[in-house]
């Protein structure tokens, strides 16, 4: 951070003599009256930390004396206290003209750019612009350190915090953040091991502050300590809130914060196998706004990792996967300055990734050029892989095959993960096919399949399947599972045996039986089914009586284990005990789901809520014991369709002159329908009667109109 510049005008006996005056000849200040009397004011500015006056201020000078040192060295530290570092960086680029004075501020540039996410720009001309006394000095080595932890040279970054510590321990003992920001360093570098050794030798806890305890955390996370991690993380979290709680934040902000501590709590869950905790851990995480766009990705990216795309929340995750990079396949600039390289090659591979599980085909395939591109084998590894998946996706299984035989063929350029995982994938393919001859092929070539159970258990199942019984026993024998040689694997070794059995070869398979038996690597289960194979060999080989030793020595001790059944029929209807532990479990969250846990640890069932009876609110004056008459039943009714309704005879308009009537009106008056009945249809012909005798007659006849 660049220190308060003196603001103090310099003057020499020279310019004493040019403003002594006042005025000049027209009655107006002088120049260097008003010079003096806006550097006074920048003064005042600058030791009130008024910076927005002061820039004002330095501004007003430089319109009137350009290029003036002073102004120029205020107007740079007030553009920096106020974070404006992109004007800072402009304003010594383009303002500054003489050397020196370019010089001098080198340091505040080199700052400014590095607050502006240019890293190289900024280490460039920190180390080749500035003074070596300057390059020397302590803040020019922290910011020196800052750089190169961002640039991601993290073993640099360590080194020279350590020689800060070691050679300057007065200048950055009092500072906790040079003790965070070397811990991060140790850790980002790899030499997490080496943190607590730090730490004690400068005497300093990890304690000291929440930033200092989750960096010791991530240590202890990289060394696989992974209780002691997840109590540390613990510790950040509640010394953090407390600390940010005092610094009057609110609870969105603390919140913005501890996030960081909140992803890594969940990746600690994750790697102890607590897979719903951790899943919960980051959509938690995902939920909250925060400004830390990093956190927010390597959560978003983990969850989809850890669900899929069919999982709670992993849907979202994978919509927010896609948005690392842009439509060019470039992770976006807010990612890139805060990540490692590492991180950052993994959330480009699972865009690509997400958009193949979102079926978006082309975007995937446009991101494949960005996958080739990456530093390192993993990037052209995984999108061969995810070529051959979109081959797969778009029905061209034939293009798929002849990808990855060219990849096998070509070694991958030495590459060994390439060739393996090419080999999976090429035996999914021919397996799914139902050629599992080729995708025999395509296994055998794999070596870290090679004496493996689950690599011996899936050649056995293909040479079933493609009906070569022979080739199964070969895959066995090759395991070293015959004859119970020791070494071979529990349940590679019960396979082979089984596969004897049902092949006659009795007193072979008993003494595979008997080896699994005595052997220390097998569990309950393994030595029970061991047991019962051998009372099947002995029956086999004509050992009837050893056989019933066996089977009985062997229902004890499974009635024993499923809680003392005694007849063979009981012990047929009772549940494994992996299954009744599982129901358990399952019965014991759903009463956690629509219950309350108890102090006892007992689950009480919710209590029935009570119905209230509502009170009825009568209107005002109204007396329920005396009601009244009742309301009429056909009040909801219209007025037309109410019993009572009498009808409402039709307005009939007569038209010419006064005391003179139409003879067509006359006789309409008497065939108007009125919805009175017969009694208003009598007075209507009384009032047609009656209209007759005053006009006269049925009217005269005027003559026509003229014409016009």
């Amino acid at each position: 951070r660049a220190s308060t510049l003196d603001t103090t005008r310099r003057l020499t006996k020279d310019d004493m003599s040019s403003w002594r005056g006042g005025k000049d000849a027209g009655g107006e200040p002088s120049v260097d009256a008003q010079l003096e009397d806006l550097f006074t004011k920048l003064s005042q500015a600058v030791e009130q930390g008024s910076h927005k006056r002061a820039l004002k201020c330095a501004d007003d000078v430089l319109k009137i004396s350009p290029g003036d040192a002073d102004a120029i060295r205020c107007r740079v530290t007030a553009l920096i206290e106020l974070q404006r570092f992109a004007d800072c960086a402009a304003t010594i680029e383009k303002d500054v003209a003489d050397d020196a004075l370019r010089r001098d501020l080198a340091f505040e540039r080199a700052y400014a750019l590095y607050k502006c996410g240019k890293v190289d720009e900024s280490l460039g001309i920190l180390q080749t612009e500035t003074s070596q006394d300057e390059r020397e000095s302590t803040r020019a080595m922290q910011l020196e350190a800052q750089l190169m932890y961002r640039a991601g040279r993290h073993g640099e970054a360590a080194t020279i915090y350590e020689t800060l510590f070691r050679d300057r321990a007065d200048d950055v003992g009092e500072s906790s953040n040079t003790a965070v920001n070397l811990a991060a360093a140790l850790v980002a570098a790899g030499r997490g091991s080496d943190l607590a050794g730090s730490l004690k030798r400068l005497k300093i806890s990890p304690k000291d502050s929440f930033e200092l305890a989750f960096n010791f955390a991530c240590a202890l996370l990289e060394t696989g300590n992974l209780a002691d991690a997840a109590d540390y993380l613990t510790l950040a979290k509640n010394q953090g809130a407390e600390t940010l709680m005092d610094e009057d934040l609110d609870e969105e902000a603390i919140a913005d914060e501890l996030v960081p501590i909140d992803a890594q709590r969940a990746r600690v869950a994750e790697m102890l196998g607590r897979k719903e905790e951790a899943a919960e851990g980051y959509r938690a995480a995902m939920a909250i706004k925060s400004t830390d766009a990093a956190t927010q990705a390597i959560a978003a990216n983990n969850l989809a990792a850890l669900v899929g795309p069919r999982g709670e929340g992993g849907a979202d995750a994978m919509r927010q996967t896609q948005r690392f990079c842009d439509k060019d396949g470039k992770l976006n600039e807010a990612l890139v300055g805060k990540l490692t390289e590492a991180q950052r090659r993994v959330l480009v591979i699972n865009r690509a990734k997400a958009l193949l599980h979102s079926n978006h085909l082309d975007r995937c395939r446009d991101a494949l050029v960005t996958l080739r591109k990456l530093p390192g084998g993993e990037g052209a590894r995984e999108a061969a892989m995810l070529e051959a998946a979109l081959f797969m996706r778009e029905r061209k299984p034939e293009k798929a095959v002849k990808l990855l035989t060219d990849l096998i063929a070509s070694g991958a350029n030495s590459d060994g993960g390439a060739v393996r995982d090419a080999r999976l994938a090429l035996a999914q393919i021919h397996a799914s096919a139902g050629d599992y001859a080729a995708a025999i092929e395509a296994l055998k070539g794999v070596r870290e399949l090679e004496g493996t159970a689950a690599g011996a258990a899936t050649l056995v199942a293909l040479h079933e399947l493609a009906g070569d019984a022979s080739g199964a026993d070969a895959v066995l024998d090759g395991s070293g599972a015959a004859g119970g040689a020791v070494g071979a694997a529990p349940e590679v070794a019960l396979r082979a045996a089984e596969r004897k059995l049902t092949r006659g070869a009795a007193s072979e398979a008993r003494a595979i039986f008997e080896s699994v038996m005595n052997d220390a690597a097998a569990d309950d289960d393994e030595k029970l089914a061991a047991r019962a194979g051998v009372a099947l060999a002995k029956a086999q080989s004509g050992d009837v009586a050893g056989a019933e030793a066996d089977a009985a020595a062997l229902f004890e001790r499974v009635a024993a284990a499923a809680g003392g059944a005694t007849d063979a029929d009981t012990l047929e209807e009772t549940l494994p005990a992996s299954v009744l532990a599982r129901a358990a479990e399952l019965e014991r969250r759903m009463r956690g789901k629509r219950g309350k846990r108890g102090e006892d640890g007992d689950v009480d069932r919710p209590k029935t809520r009570k119905k209230r009876k509502k009170k009825v609110i009568y209107p005002k004056g109204f007396d329920p014991s005396n009601p009244g008459p009742a309301p009429d039943p056909e009040r909801w009714l219209p007025l037309r369709e109410r019993s009572t309704w009498k009808g409402k005879r039709k307005k009939v308009n007569i038209r010419g002159a006064q005391g003179a009537s139409s003879a067509k009106a006359i006789d309409q008056l008497g065939k108007t329908e009125f919805s009175g009945g017969d009694a208003k249809k009598v007075d209507a012909e009384a009032m047609r009667e009656k209209v007759l005798s005053v006009a006269g007659g049925k009217g005269k006849k005027k003559g026509g109109k003229g014409r016009r």
